[in-house]
């Protein structure tokens, strides 16, 4: 059971209450919630399904559903989710055996559309074990790619061609079965400065 509260008088009042559903992850971004169920999907499909809301004259409003077409049964989609104002970043990490991550745009309420579908540079497991975006900048792990070792990718949003590019790869190559990846975060300050913690 999903509950929206709001800050009133220094205190949590309760508000709009979701219909019963199962809720792997919440993502918020200013006016904007994405609930995401990996393992939604006709006849257990596990195709994955990520809830998006939007706060409209006081009021969350379920405006779209979003599970990619062109997905594989089993790609779990909704397992990690990362969003930065209009950008929302989805992860995939059953599809296509190796994985894949949906970068969308939102262009007007309610309305998102589908920016790219990125997949790993180099043969993994599960390429979008977590995914974290700011601004022009995205990365992806995969907590098991080099013999259980663990990467991130660093992609760069490019506005001439609007695509997203990849860049460079971090990993922990030493230490096998260490999953460096498993969890990632991104943040920057008023300066651009950017700082990328992995787990």
């Amino acid at each position: 059971q999903i509950q929206f509260f709001s800050n009133r008088k220094g205190s949590l009042v309760a508000g709009m209450q979701l219909p019963r559903m199962y809720v792997e992850h919440i993502e918020v971004s200013e006016d904007i919630v994405a609930l995401s169920d990996p393992w939604a999907g006709r006849n257990r499909s596990y195709r994955g399904v990520v809830y998006l809301y939007e706060r409209l004259d006081g009021k969350w409003l379920n405006l779209v559903n979003i599970t990619p077409s062109n997905i594989a049964d089993g790609a779990e989609f909704g397992s990690a989710i990362s969003i930065d104002k209009d950008l929302m970043v989805v992860s995939a990490p059953g599809d296509d055996l190796g994985g894949s991550v949906f970068a969308y745009r939102r262009v007007k309420e309610g309305v998102w559309v589908q920016e790219a579908k990125l997949i790993e540079e180099h043969p993994g497991r599960e390429f979008g074990s977590d995914v974290a975006t700011k601004g022009n900048i995205l990365v992806v792990s995969d907590e098991w790619v080099n013999n259980d070792a663990g990467a991130a990718f660093v992609y760069l949003f490019n506005p001439i061609s609007r695509s997203w590019e990849y860049s460079e790869i971090i990993s922990n190559d030493d230490c096998p079965a260490d999953r460096f990846g498993y969890t990632i975060a991104l943040a920057h300050d008023h300066s651009g400065f950017f700082g990328l913690l992995v787990g």
